[in-house]
This record gives structure tokens, sequence and C-alpha cells, in this order.
């Protein structure tokens, strides 16, 4: 994800697949984070349920400043 960050302007964090986060993703997201503050907009898209709440309860929703829901795609 960093060198995502390093060669792009906008980075969303698509997290509909995810039902479950530990300290490693947490980690990852304040890493993204730091590394996304120098110019470099940082957006979480689909946090649903625990994923949602963990990302709640620790504060890197309000870290991030940045989150967006994606409407739904038809299959």
């Amino acid at each position: 994800m960093h060198e995502t960050i390093a060669q792009v302007g906008t980075v969303e964090v698509d997290l509909a697949g995810l039902t479950f986060i530990d300290s490693t993703v947490i980690s990852t997201l304040v890493g993204a984070h730091h590394a996304a503050s120098r110019g470099v907009d940082l957006t979480l898209v689909n946090a649903a349920g625990q994923v949602r709440r963990v990302l709640d309860m620790t504060g890197i929703m309000q870290m991030l400043g940045r989150v967006a829901e994606l409407p739904p795609v038809a299959i």
C-alpha cells in the first residue's frame, strides 16, 4: 500500500470483503495514514459491521477523516 500511496494522489481502500480485522490491519492503516499525510487523499470505503465498530472504537475512522460509502455494485 505504501508504494501505491507514493505513486498516486488518491487511494481508496475498499473494506467490503472484510468481516474481521486485527492489530495488523489497524497498524497498516495507521502507517498508510502517515504516508498519505504528504498530500495524498486516503479514503476508506465500505467499512461495515464488526469492521466498522473496530475502526470506530480504535479511532481509526476519526483519524483518517475521509470515509466514504460506495454504492452497491450490481452483479
